[in-house]
């Protein structure tokens, strides 16, 4: 629902932009499909460490990442990569990630890439720690909801 309204709102201001420069509204082609297009294929190469610049490692797993996409989503990741050295192209950067639940980073980068993600009784404390300590509000606001309308 808020990719929606995101995109709903991204598509308003780029008619906003055109109708400012003067150009027809209707010159303009919005494709509704592009985003989740492209998330998907980033994370098909995410699952074949294609093109992947950083490694989240927790505990002896390793998470192979995009940085834009880890910065875009989390505060947490945008404040740690903007201070971490440029490497070169050819060089991936392993972050060693301390007092989060391995089990739940699959299911975190799940929604990072999709916006989609599995919450159950089983997993929905360990994920909103997660979720809270990589600060993506919306992933924390779902696991709080799923908290408030199933364990209450």
């Amino acid at each position: 629902k808020a990719s929606k309204e995101s995109m709903i709102e991204h598509q308003e201001q780029i008619k906003e932009m055109v109708g400012n420069a003067g150009l027809r509204q209707d010159e303009i082609f919005i494709s509704p499909e592009h985003f989740s297009s492209l998330l998907t294929q980033l994370n098909n190469y995410r699952h074949q460490c294609d093109m992947t610049d950083v490694v989240i490692c927790v505990g002896e797993r390793q998470f192979p990442c995009h940085r834009a996409i880890l910065a875009g989503c989390s505060e947490f990741f945008h404040q740690l990569l903007q201070t971490l050295p440029a490497y070169a192209e050819s060089k991936v950067q392993k972050l060693v990630i301390e007092d989060i639940y391995v089990d739940t980073v699959d299911i975190f980068l799940n929604y990072v890439y999709s916006g989609v993600a599995k919450i159950t009784a089983d997993n929905v404390e360990q994920l909103l720690d997660t979720a809270k300590f990589f600060q993506v509000q919306r992933l924390t606001e779902a696991c709080t909801e799923f908290l408030n309308k199933h364990c209450s």
